[in-house]
């Protein structure tokens, strides 16, 4: 008998089992609602891209202007992801990217602080029936 073997198919069970209760709707909702979005507390499922924007935006917000290498360690993403957040972000107008010699900084637009607001009061319309976003 292989060594590990029973782990690894309990193991294996388990997630299936896991992912049959997520997608059968027989798992009890989870009471961390608006409040892991407001905290930033580690949820269950992975960041959704809207989530990870409004993160990018927060970290700007709260820093006031910053490089990209200080936002990235906030949110958390590889480098090439965040690459992908930020580009767009500066594309749609929500940061503003201004370069300082070989510095760049960013800051938040005003088209950025509405966005960050409208996807808040989104997020407490959702949570009062029991979603997140």
């Amino acid at each position: 008998m292989r060594s590990g073997g029973y782990f690894r198919s309990s193991l294996t069970s388990q997630v299936v089992e896991e992912s049959k209760a997520s997608h059968d709707g027989t798992r009890t909702p989870d009471s961390r609602t608006m409040s892991s979005l407001e905290e930033g507390t580690p949820d269950e499922r992975p960041r959704s891209a809207l989530r990870i924007r409004l993160e990018i935006l927060e970290a700007v917000k709260e820093e006031g202007p910053s490089r990209s290498t200080r936002i990235s360690r906030r949110t958390k993403l590889s480098h090439v992801r965040f690459v992908r957040y930020l580009e767009e972000l500066v594309s749609l107008g929500l940061l503003e990217e201004d370069r300082n010699g070989l510095e760049k900084l960013y800051t938040v637009t005003a088209r950025g602080l509405d966005f960050v607001s409208r996807v808040r009061e989104t997020a407490a319309l959702v949570a009062s029936f029991g979603f997140t976003i």
